[in-house]
């Protein structure tokens, strides 16, 4: 096998594996994130909450999301975990679909990318990811702050990945 078959084989195989895990990755960060706001409504009582008079009755808990974090993927209400919206008009409207596709070929051009030398791969991508998200992003800060954990998570498995492909390739 040529040097250069070789070194595109070792880029893809890369991709592969950054696509591949960050998925698991990327959900962990959107899990951790919407973690911390799901404890602050949890503890939100009375006596937490220094502004209501004891007598005050807590609020009621907030209404369960009806998707799950990755709206491509069939959801079963028993095990939707804890990376789901709040926003509930995040999902009925249909903002941020496709996320699972559009994460996996990012991480999959971009970590092979850089693992070839071509570093400008990146700013591609992320361009293209910003600006099709912008109609969605401009109706919800929930989806903004969705969309910028997602990436971020995303973008750092396959910048790692990358590295260490292009470290392999030499």
């Amino acid at each position: 096998m040529s040097l250069e078959l070789l070194d595109w084989v070792t880029a893809l195989g890369v991709g592969a594996t950054a696509a591949l895990a960050g998925w698991p990755l990327t959900r962990w960060a959107l899990h951790l994130a919407a973690g911390r706001d799901r404890k602050l409504t949890e503890t939100e009582t009375p006596a937490a909450v220094p502004h209501l008079p004891e007598s005050a009755e807590p609020a009621a808990p907030p209404p369960d999301p009806p998707t799950g974090a990755f709206p491509d993927m069939p959801v079963d209400d028993a095990t939707v975990d804890d990376a789901t919206v709040d926003d509930a008009t995040v999902d009925d409207e249909g903002l941020l679909r496709g996320g699972l596709w559009i994460g996996l070929l990012e991480r999959l051009i971009i970590a092979g990318g850089v693992a070839l030398g071509e570093p400008a791969v990146v700013g591609v991508v992320v361009a293209i990811k910003g600006l099709g998200r912008v109609p969605e992003l401009l109706k919800s800060p929930t989806a903004g702050e969705r969309f910028m954990i997602g990436s971020l998570a995303s973008l750092g498995v396959a910048l790692a990945c990358g590295s260490i492909g292009r470290a392999l390739i030499g």
